[in-house]
């Protein structure tokens, strides 16, 4: 991998920083007002885990081992640390901004040395099985979090307060589900996804995982999104907040979502961006790819009405549809 040489100097003088004063082995050089990266600290100087001083210390610390990655002591601690982030959410693989998602691109690095640097093992529990010790299960449930014997959540995912895992649903690592989220049976939240507050996933539903490349966003459901059961999101897709997958509906950026409200097909956006919008209700169709009696039909999401609001189970459908089409749709 060729190194960056802003990373590089910074390094450097971060190393440099570092160096305890000659005749002096205890006293430590002031830390500075603003980080390499550009990054003002916060002028009072003090702050807990996931304050710009210390998320900056820890990724210069990645960033000096991740040019040329070896097992040992200090890396495995870096990325126990990392995934302590992760699990706090002091850390995140990407984070919503004003003016879109920005994406983390060292920590999606660190998460893939966790597959590189890792060793099979036997791990115990009530599932044992062999699996990479730098990818094990989390032994303790998150605090405030419902999650019934069967269902496995990753060391470093975050899961916030008063959300429900029922049995056997499955969390990735760098996964981010936030507070008051409803994961139901069979589930699963794929590496690196992020979930909004409030989402319901249903029964047998899958957010899938999305790392490479690595600055492009994470598959993505804001805060709200009803996916009913047997739906699919996948490869960075991101769905909109409000918005109703009715049950058995697959979107991947590969698709296009037809919009019957204004007849327009909604596709990928140039940064292999599929964009699902605010409050849509979207059901599974299908769109002719040939002519003739003989032509050959795939499927294709269907954007067939939209919600009243990110809290009302009120719907209102184009023409020629109502909600008695929709069992299934909203849980």
């Amino acid at each position: 991998m060729a190194s960056n040489p802003d990373i590089t100097s910074a390094v450097a003088a971060e190393t440099e920083r570092l160096k305890f004063p000659a005749g002096d082995s205890t006293v430590k050089p002031p830390l500075p007002t603003i980080s390499p990266f550009g990054t003002p600290y916060p002028s009072n100087g003090t702050s807990t885990f996931g304050g710009a001083r210390e998320i900056d210390d820890l990724r210069f610390r990645f960033e000096r081992i991740a040019h040329e990655p070896q097992r040992n002591a200090e890396t495995l601690d870096i990325l126990a640390e990392i995934r302590r982030g992760l699990e706090t959410g002091a850390l995140r693989v990407a984070e919503p901004k004003s003016d879109g998602w920005i994406v983390h691109t060292w920590i999606k690095r660190a998460l893939l040395l966790h597959t590189t640097l890792g060793i099979a093992e036997v791990q115990s529990g009530p599932l044992p099985g062999v699996e990479l010790d730098t990818l094990r299960w989390r032994g303790h449930p998150p605090p405030e979090c419902r999650i019934p014997a069967g269902s496995l959540v990753r060391e470093g995912a975050y899961l916030g307060p008063r959300v429900t895992c029922m049995p056997p649903a499955v969390i990735q690592i760098g996964a981010f589900v936030d507070e008051g989220t409803f994961i139901d049976s069979y589930a699963l939240i794929g590496l690196c996804a992020q979930i909004g507050r409030g989402v319901h996933i249903g029964s047998s539903s899958t957010v899938g995982g999305y790392i490479l490349p690595l600055e492009s966003p994470p598959t993505t459901l804001e805060d709200n999104v009803i996916l009913g059961g047997n739906c699919g999101v996948y490869e960075g897709v991101r769905v909109g907040r409000g918005a109703v997958l009715m049950a058995g509906t697959l979107i991947t950026p590969f698709h296009q979502i037809f919009d019957l409200r204004s007849g327009e097909w909604l596709r990928t956006t140039a940064n292999n961006l599929l964009i699902v919008p605010p409050l849509s209700i979207v059901a599974m169709g299908t769109r002719a790819i040939g002519e003739g009696k003989n032509s050959l039909h795939i499927n294709a999401p269907l954007i067939v009405g939209t919600r009243q609001s990110e809290d009302s189970n009120n719907y209102e459908f184009v023409g020629g549809l109502d909600k008695s089409d929709s069992n299934g749709g909203g849980a």
